[in-house]
């Protein structure tokens, strides 16, 4: 008895973490439009080339590439280190092997970029096709 009770706290504990952090991730979601830009997105033999800038006002402490094939539910590909605080204007780039994934299908891209005080920014949503 004290095993199933053990195992539920636990699950409760998880779907309780879950709930808050779903919560505050929405809630901090939106977009940072003056903080990345020039977002681009380029095929070079066989990659996914994806460039964006930073500005001073990003504070950023990291960013997810995050990628998309409807353009609405996106999922993260890859972290990349946030802006150096000692430079005004970061630039960053990601690679995306395409050899594995099927041709002819539009990818969708964002960048989020996630504050040094845990905040998250979406920047906008470019199309790219392989």
């Amino acid at each position: 008895m004290n095993s199933n009770f053990t195992c539920l706290r636990n699950i409760i504990c998880v779907l309780t973490f879950s709930l808050i952090f779903t919560e505050a991730f929405s809630q901090n979601s939106q977009p940072m439009v003056e903080a990345v830009s020039n977002l681009k997105a380029s095929v070079e033999n066989d990659h996914i080339i994806i460039n964006w800038n930073t500005t001073d006002q990003a504070g950023s402490n990291y960013c997810q590439v995050q990628a998309s094939t409807d353009g609405k539910t996106f999922k993260t590909i890859g972290l990349v280190l946030g802006a150096d605080p000692k430079q005004s204007n970061n630039s960053f780039m990601f690679k995306q092997d395409l050899r594995k994934r099927k041709s002819g299908r539009q990818l969708f891209y964002r960048i989020l970029a996630i504050d040094n005080n845990d905040r998250a920014y979406a920047s906008n949503v470019i199309k790219a096709s392989n």
